[in-house]
């Protein structure tokens, strides 16, 4: 008996329309996030901490550590960015979202921050406030 190649392909075409990976028989996982950099502003260090929930956080992506070295104490200061929200039907690793870049700001004393979605926010470096790009210069 001949297998009904159309049949193959329709199936496999369908499959992979799906999202279904054929190929493996296993779903990929998402790729690590990209490095960024630190950015250093009068003796404070800021990093970005990309998997807070080892760290005993409630999402992973979205923090920002500022690291104060300039006195005889070590003093840390986390900062949320922006909530990453896990629905129940996907895989939570697919559904967080990374910082891509932190950038400084000198003359408005802030930090620029983007992510992968493509939404950029504002940290005030004085009041640590975190506002969305647009409405940080409205206010």
């Amino acid at each position: 008996m001949r297998p009904n190649y159309f049949f193959l392909i329709c199936l496999f075409v369908l499959m992979n329309g799906c999202g279904l990976n054929v190929s493996s028989g296993l779903s990929k996982k998402r790729s690590a996030p990209v490095q960024v950099e630190p950015v250093f502003f009068e003796g404070v260090r800021y990093e970005v901490l990309h998997w807070g929930r080892s760290r005993g956080l409630n999402q992973n992506g979205g923090y920002v550590v500022a690291v104060d070295e300039k006195g005889a104490v070590v003093r840390r200061k986390l900062i949320k960015v922006y909530d990453v929200v896990y629905s129940g039907d996907m895989e939570q690793d697919k559904l967080d979202v990374f910082i891509t870049q932190l950038l400084l700001d000198k003359e408005a004393r802030a930090l620029i921050v983007d992510n992968e979605k493509g939404e950029k926010y504002i940290i005030d470096l004085k009041s640590k406030k975190v506002s969305h790009y647009g409405d940080f210069f409205d206010e």
